[in-house]
């Protein structure tokens, strides 16, 4: 903290009152002036000083300023603190040579830090360049709200040098209770796991799906009887609705964005109103225990619903809600998961006891075929908004699959950050994908 004090000085007229001589005022301006010219790079090296310092919070009687003061050469922006120590930065290089970042941390003082946290995959910075990254930073305690101040360092490779250290930037970032707690190191050329989202009342989930606005998820909870809404992109709590479910399974979000179906182990599809974020209706017309997937047509007129202990899915008219058709799925065991393509031709549904995904021909509801490799236990299947792909949960190898839906198979698997993932759902602009892990009881983020 800087205090200033100084003795209180009263300002007398003349002696001479208005009989002061004109000489006497130019010899005092003169004076003023040769001061100013002697001591003007103090007040300026002062005033950048003061204004740091204001910048960083440290007057603000509460100390919740943010604020990111970069070394020569480097960018630093948008600092968040998570309560548990996570800090968020975005980094960035405005001149010199590239660097390879192998680790980076964040300490309290200004002297070069005994570890970091290791980057994997490294880092690369180069000019003109911007990287959001998360690590574990020191934090005076865990009280959220507390502010942390201190410097970031990076651990980095230049040309043949390598273990090199430089301090980048001095941070100051307040905790928050925002629940996203990992960020993207990098833009990924590849989809990748940039991040997870805990807290917020997630117990044991299952299902997700996410307003066609892409700004709240629906979380189902199965054991909880629960549904839980979060704020996106912040993960951060919304609310929660605490009644008409049993044993809440999978949940789709009708296009309209005015409802969702919520499968129940119990026996019946509960149908939310999102503009009331309550329980209005369940289906229970040939819905049998226990319904589990659940997807919508396109343009929202149809819904289809898995029957797990009949291995088939009910069509419902949406308007009605009425069943109006069945798909059979025989030997195919339709049990988890299912999906209808962008175009709306199609479905992809799951069979868990198979290790496969079925095919499904919507305009005459028969099955087409199948895609039998690559899978490990699947559950949950989403579709990326423009139909060119489809993420699918392997809740026993713990990894999402992704089938190229011009050929049906299989391309590349992703790992990491997964722990029984149930279901997953993209944003509407297709850039990320929420993953539910029903054993950890958090949400993994996808970069696609």
């Amino acid at each position: 903290m800087i205090s200033f004090s100084g003795k209180n000085m009263a300002v007398r007229k003349s002696a001479a009152g208005h009989g002061s001589k004109p000489y006497k005022r130019m010899s005092h301006l003169q004076s003023a002036m040769e001061y100013l010219m002697t001591y003007s790079w103090s007040i300026l090296v002062v005033a950048i000083v003061l204004g740091a310092l204001f910048a960083l919070g440290t007057f603000s009687g509460s100390s919740t300023g943010t604020a990111c003061i970069a070394a020569q050469g480097y960018v630093c922006m948008n600092p968040v603190m998570n309560s548990t120590g996570n800090l968020s930065v975005t980094i960035g290089m405005v001149t010199g040579p590239s660097v390879t970042i192998t680790g980076i941390a964040c300490v309290s003082g200004s002297t070069t830090p005994s570890s970091t946290v290791s980057e994997s995959p490294t880092i690369v910075l180069s000019p003109g360049e911007e990287k959001d990254i998360i690590f574990q930073c020191h934090l005076d305690n865990n009280l959220i709200g507390a502010p942390f101040a201190g410097h970031l360092w990076i651990l980095y490779n230049q040309g043949a040098q390598s273990g090199l250290y430089t301090s980048i930037a001095s941070v100051l970032a307040t905790a928050s209770t925002k629940a996203v707690f990992a960020i993207a190191s990098s833009s990924p050329s590849a989809p990748s796991v940039i991040g997870s989202i805990s807290g917020s009342g997630l117990t044991s989930p299952e299902g997700i799906a996410i307003s066609p606005d892409g700004t709240f998820a629906y979380v189902t909870n199965y054991w909880e009887y629960t549904v839980d809404i979060l704020k996106l992109p912040e993960g951060t709590s919304a609310g929660t609705i605490t009644s008409g479910f049993g044993y809440p399974q999978f949940i789709a979000m009708n296009p309209n964005g005015r409802e969702a179906y919520v499968p129940n182990f119990n026996g019946n599809v509960a149908i939310i109103n999102t503009a009331t974020n309550t329980v209005t209706g369940a289906i229970t017309s040939d819905i049998s225990s226990p319904p589990a997937g659940v997807a919508f047509s396109p343009d929202g007129s149809d819904a289809y619903v898995v029957n797990s202990n009949f291995g088939n899915v009910v069509i419902i008219n949406t308007v009605t809600n009425t069943p109006i058709g069945t798909i059979i799925g025989g030997t195919a065991l339709l049990n988890s998961g299912i999906a209808v393509s962008p175009s709306g031709t199609y479905a992809y549904a799951i069979s868990y006891n198979n290790n496969n995904v079925v095919i499904v021909n919507t305009a005459t509801d028969k099955i087409t075929g199948s895609i039998n490799n690559g899978f490990d236990g699947p559950m949950g299947v989403a579709f990326t908004p423009d139909g060119k792909y489809a993420y699918v949960t392997n809740y026993q190898s713990n990894n999402v699959v992704i089938i190229n839906t011009a050929t049906n198979t299989v391309t590349s698997a992703i790992t990491g950050g997964f722990d029984g993932p149930s279901d997953l759902a993209f944003t509407p602009d297709g850039k990320y994908a929420y993953v539910v892990n029903y054993l950890s009881s958090n949400i993994v983020e996808i970069n696609t």
